[in-house]
């Protein structure tokens, strides 16, 4: 465990190869995220060894990071140990600001660039193994840059019409020969594919005027990648591993996800009439999903929860309003709909993560308002428009219900 009485400076000037070590305070940082519980024995006894609490300590460590990366000029003698230490530390967005974790981001896809990580490395003459750990390496930065440009709203930093890195595959002098590890490329794979496609989603949302044929243009592109999925991958498909079943949540919450956001804002446009039947559709998937991860028991939710990010809780949150408003909207008496906004409901206001989304409670409120009188308060329009946006979408789609 590093500790404060290592001075930062006197390491980094004695070792040939600094960032390394900021790769593995990276790593500490970020594994300790993954315990979902703060009574986990596990972590009360690291908590008892570094004499701090969870949350301070990977706070010092971010801070040892950052003197890391000031100390070793890390803007000028970067190299693929610092675009490692850089996406690890990312994934501690968590612990730091939106904008710091964008500046990081903007900086990061510079470096990557200019070391030639967008070209695929079979045009570098690169070793096998140096070539596919580079391509992994470039999509998990693509990730990020999607992620993030999305979620603020504002354009990514990689076009995708300006990079010809082939996507990462199994390599068995990489992975081992489990069929455990072929799987997880596989998955990450698809997890990848899905991703991506959030740019374009980004930017028909911001286009002033979207035409038809881009919108289905989308909508295909997604369908065509949905049925690619593998049958082990499926929200159907049985499974007694936790891990497993964690990946086909993921795959499920964000494929469903994508549909949503993608077709919520054409809810009542007269030439795309299929976009309200795929959106209700693609919100129900998503809350089913939902209530199923939370009746995961605890110690095998624990282990996976981390890794959704708010995304996970601010799409079914999304999905819930749209469907109850359609619901009361359309004067439905489709119980299973309203049972599964119930569900929905309850499932949120069980999930801590809700409290990182802004004005969580009072959408959940809303809904459960609509659920009980199943009617449109006198207040109700102006409670949700008065809420910040799920989603990036906004409420537009909302003003064709008024």
């Amino acid at each position: 465990m590093w500790s404060s009485s290592l001075s930062m400076d006197m390491f980094l000037q004695t070792t040939p190869r600094p960032f390394t070590f900021v790769v593995a305070l990276a790593m500490i940082s970020l594994s300790l995220r993954t315990y979902h519980n703060s009574n986990d024995p596990e972590l009360v006894t690291i908590e008892q060894i570094v004499g701090m609490k969870r949350e301070n300590y990977r706070q010092f460590l971010h801070q040892g990071i950052q003197a890391a990366f000031r100390t070793s000029r890390y803007r000028e003698l970067y190299d693929v140990d610092l675009i490692q230490a850089l996406l690890l530390d990312i994934g501690s967005t968590d612990i730091g600001s939106a904008s710091k974790g964008w500046t990081s981001i903007s900086l990061l896809v510079y470096m990557a660039q200019s070391m030639g990580f967008h070209r695929d490395p079979n045009h570098l003459g690169l070793s096998m193994i140096e070539g596919e750990k580079r391509r992994r390496l470039w999509w998990l930065i693509q990730i990020y840059d999607i992620a993030m440009s999305y979620s603020q709203g504002i354009p990514a930093h990689i076009d995708r019409e300006e990079t010809d890195c082939q996507l990462p595959r199994y390599n068995i002098a990489i992975d081992g020969d489990s069929p455990g590890y072929e799987n997880a490329v596989e998955w990450f794979v698809i997890f990848v594919q899905i991703t991506i496609m959030f740019s374009p989603l980004n930017r028909a949302y911001h286009a002033r005027y979207q035409s038809t044929k881009e919108v289905r243009k989308v909508h295909d592109e997604l369908a065509s990648l949905e049925k690619k999925i593998p049958k082990g991958f499926r929200p159907d498909h049985a499974t007694g591993s936790s891990e497993i079943q964690w990946r086909q949540i993921l795959l499920e919450s964000l494929m469903s996800r994508a549909l949503l956001c993608h077709h919520v804002s054409y809810l009542h446009n007269e030439k795309l009439p299929q976009s309200h039947r795929i959106a209700l559709e693609a919100a129900k998937r998503n809350m089913r999903i939902f209530c199923r991860m939370d009746s995961l028991p605890s110690t095998d939710d624990m282990q996976y929860r981390w890794f959704g990010e708010m995304w996970m809780f601010s799409a079914p949150l999304l999905a819930t309003v749209l469907l109850a408003t359609d619901l009361v909207a359309s004067k439905s008496m489709d119980e299973v709909a309203w049972d599964l906004v119930e569900c929905t409901e309850i499932a949120l206001r069980r999930a801590p993560e809700l409290a990182w989304i802004p004005n969580g409670g009072v959408l959940l409120d809303t809904i459960c308002a609509l659920r009980s009188e199943r009617l449109f308060g006198a207040d109700f329009f102006g409670r949700i428009m008065g809420a910040d946006g799920l989603e990036t979408v906004g409420w537009e789609w909302m003003s064709g219900y008024m």
